[in-house]
């Protein structure tokens, strides 16, 4: 199994504070590519990965140059939140079920404040966390063992964009 983390860095304090108002993204269209490839073939590839013994080293250098990159060289947007922009995940029925269960587990423990109702809560949502992990694990897998390296690659890209994009919407909540 191989285990990834991204940590992103860079200022926080060019982002807006007004989270629950607005949406940011970066807008790779309007991205300065020719920049971005400059600056990453600047670096010095043999050198940063010269005093490295394992992947995750590998994968925080890459990904911290990656980053540098997008923040310097992809424009931050702002797009307004409303029921339009919203888009549910597309999980499997057994899933939506156990969302919907869990949902309905805190309307009752709101309603009643009773610890036992919190508690059945806390417990199925644990339920739902280790479904959903499961579900992506199964998603990856499939898609690893696929041999589609176009579409893992694609798969992983979305994945980072996504981490970067949740990092600033949510690091001041």
């Amino acid at each position: 199994m191989v285990k990834f983390s991204i940590n992103t860095s860079g200022s926080k304090d060019k982002v807006l504070e007004d989270h629950d108002a607005d949406h940011l993204y970066y807008d790779f269209r309007g991205a300065d590519y020719d920049s971005m490839e400059a600056y990453l073939s600047s670096i010095n590839w043999f050198y940063e990965f010269s005093f490295v013994f394992n992947v995750e080293d590998y994968w925080r250098i890459f990904v911290y140059h990656l980053n540098t990159a997008i923040e310097a060289y992809v424009p931050v947007k702002r797009r307004s939140i409303n029921a339009r922009n919203k888009k549910k995940k597309a999980y499997p029925k057994n899933i939506r079920q156990m969302l919907s269960r869990k949902s309905i587990y805190w309307k009752r423990w709101r309603s009643t404040k009773d610890p036992c109702h919190q508690q059945a809560y806390k417990a199925y949502s644990v339920k739902c966390c280790k479904a959903i992990k499961a579900y992506y694990r199964d998603l990856e897998t499939a898609l690893v063992q696929s041999d589609n390296l176009g579409k893992f690659y694609r798969y992983v890209i979305i994945i980072i964009i996504i981490i970067i994009i949740n990092e600033y919407y949510y690091s001041g909540i």
